[in-house]
């Protein structure tokens, strides 16, 4: 799978999640869909940012494992999840009011917002088995898997 493939699934998914977080936590927006499309921009392009440390950090990470057996997937949950649960808080800053503060996006604070956040984890990582399956059950490690 290429990598526009890959990002083309990565925006749909999270399009859509940041449209079910503004049916969550903003039932009276006007024009939702317009701005979760916005939003799975902006959290496309987020993960390209933070790409770029995750490729330093999994690659550093992965070798101090390499004795171990699955290294790759080891990598992944060591970095990519903790990586993913400050990334989608971030996203819920922006789609719910009440988690604008400190308390809020650590631990959360509004009705659903923490199944909202470990809903995006799971969607992040669910969205990387088309590139996995594609490179024949390896995980890759480094900034294209964000």
């Amino acid at each position: 799978m290429g990598g526009i493939p890959y990002f083309g699934v990565k925006f749909v998914a999270y399009a859509l999640w940041c449209l079910f977080g503004l049916r969550l936590f903003q039932p009276s927006r006007a024009s939702p869909v317009a701005t979760a499309i916005g939003l799975g921009a902006l959290r496309s392009f987020m993960g390209l940012g933070f790409g770029i440390g995750i490729w330093v950090i999994g690659s550093l990470v992965c070798s101090a494992l390499s004795q171990l057996p699955a290294p790759s997937i080891l990598t992944y949950l060591l970095v990519y999840v903790p990586v993913r649960w400050l990334e989608w808080p971030i996203m819920l800053v922006i789609v719910c009011s009440p988690c604008r503060s400190v308390a809020g996006f650590f631990v959360g604070l509004a009705k659903g917002d923490r199944f909202w956040r470990v809903g995006g984890i799971a969607l992040s990582c669910l969205s990387d088995i088309p590139m996995i399956i594609s490179l024949g059950g390896i995980l890759p490690v480094g900034r294209f898997m964000c």
